[in-house]
């Protein structure tokens, strides 16, 4: 018999707006970051907070500046789930992929269970 794989998703406490809300006028994220927990992270039970630093280009499409995190154990996942967020961009209440956004940010917690524990630590910015 195999052993079950088990696929455990980092518990997203962001301060964004539903998908259906515009995050800033002209911009709305479609599809949101669902990271994975870290296997090493959680078997160590580390819990932590990272912030994407973005733009949104003409094309709608994301340049990261910058991504801090409390815990570098986060840092990979947090830019492989962001790298799947989407965007649309208007202008006039009109879509209009031209548009650029800048110095924007996307929060993330990794917690484990329903309990928000804050990390003690500051984020620190994570290596490139």
């Amino acid at each position: 018999m195999k052993p079950a794989h088990l696929i455990l998703y980092a518990t997203l406490f962001c301060a964004l707006p539903s998908v259906a809300q515009p995050l800033r006028e002209g911009l709305k994220i479609i599809d949101h970051a669902f990271p994975s927990y870290p296997i090493r992270a959680m078997n160590e039970g580390r819990t932590g907070t990272c912030t994407v630093h973005y733009d949104v280009l003409s094309n709608e499409t994301s340049h990261i500046k910058k991504v801090t995190c409390s815990d570098t154990i986060f840092c990979r996942e947090t830019r492989r789930a962001f790298s799947r967020v989407t965007f649309q961009t208007f202008k006039d209440g009109e879509r209009d992929p031209n548009v650029e956004h800048f110095g924007l940010t996307y929060p993330m917690e990794f917690s484990l269970g329903r309990t928000r524990t804050p990390p003690e630590t500051p984020e620190k910015d994570c290596p490139q």
